[in-house]
């Protein structure tokens, strides 16, 4: 709702739970695949976890704009988080972020898991869909071996996000 909260009714309209820490307007949320938390995203630039009985367990902090779209992978150990400022993000159920997704030329407003997990869809204003491969943390330690690698040739090195494709031999 516009007023800072989500709410949780049941299926003959009687209110369960409120969630309200956020300190602007939630706009999306979801459930966890086995029923037992709920994400909430919101235009102050957060996401939150919660349980059932309205105690937040996390806030996803980084955006730089409003989130929009939150999901829940498949086996409930991470969540997607699409943004204003053109990102969407993958995250832990500790709050960590693990993959950023930037190309999008505007804000993005939907993302989904695929079935199986390795891929996140995302939907934007720039009238474009996406589809981006999740890397598991295998994956991850992978590449963050290979900056390691570069770095160590050359302290120098500028691991911006423009340049991290030149770590992508070392995998």
């Amino acid at each position: 709702s516009s007023d800072k909260t989500a709410r949780l009714w049941n299926l003959q309209g009687k209110l369960l739970q409120e969630f309200k820490k956020h300190q602007d307007s939630v706009n999306n949320v979801s459930f966890s695949p086995d029923g037992k938390t709920i994400a909430t995203a919101s235009s102050d630039k957060t996401a939150r976890l919660w349980n059932l009985q309205g105690k937040l367990l996390q806030e996803f902090k980084g955006h730089q704009g409003s989130v929009w779209g939150v999901s829940f992978s498949r086996d409930g150990k991470t969540i997607a988080t699409a943004s204003d400022d053109k990102t969407a993000r993958l995250w832990n159920l500790q709050g960590q972020l693990l993959q950023e997704f930037k190309g999008h030329q505007s804000s993005i407003y939907e993302v989904k898991f695929s079935p199986n997990g390795k891929t996140i869809a995302t939907a934007s204003l720039d009238k474009t869909a996406r589809l981006w491969p999740v890397e598991n943390l295998d994956e991850l330690l992978v590449r963050g071996c290979g900056w390691l690698q570069l770095y160590l040739k050359n302290p120098n090195v500028n691991l911006s996000e423009s340049d991290r494709h030149l770590c992508d031999d070392l995998k």
